[in-house]
């Protein structure tokens, strides 16, 4: 299973993150006309160390979590729910998370729509590999 679908996965998994977004999960970048509040998820980078005989076991992502609802209320439960689901350790559907890292939270928004959206970012570092 590919990191972007397990990761994809426990959000859509965790009770809390459904009752805000559903399945309302984007990677890349938010639909023009995307339903709020939504999640957009963004790799920032993806380290693959090697060792002599091939790649390790575990490898480092560093992933960018935008969280965007119509209120700042609104995201910040979001950007907690998703704190929730994402960063204790995992192992599911042949993925291992080790415990992720936050690197930053910051409150931001986004009017590029011509309406104020508000966002909260949460900068993560995953350790994480396949089981199989």
């Amino acid at each position: 299973m590919l990191f972007e679908e397990a990761l994809t996965e426990r959000l859509e998994g965790d009770s809390g993150v459904h009752e805000l977004v559903a399945q309302r999960i984007h990677w890349g970048i938010r639909p023009a006309d995307g339903e709020l509040p939504c999640i957009v998820v963004t790799i920032l980078a993806d380290m693959r160390d090697q060792h002599l005989d091939g790649f390790n076991s575990l490898w480092e992502t560093r992933v960018q979590t935008d969280c965007y609802a119509a209120s700042r209320l609104q995201a910040a439960q979001l950007r907690e729910a998703v704190i929730g689901a994402v960063v204790p350790a995992v192992e599911m559907s042949g993925h291992r998370f080790d415990r992720a890292h936050i690197n930053l939270i910051a409150d931001r928004g986004d009017d590029g729509t011509g309406k104020y959206t508000h966002r909260q970012l949460i900068d993560l570092n995953f350790w994480h590999g396949t089981t199989e």
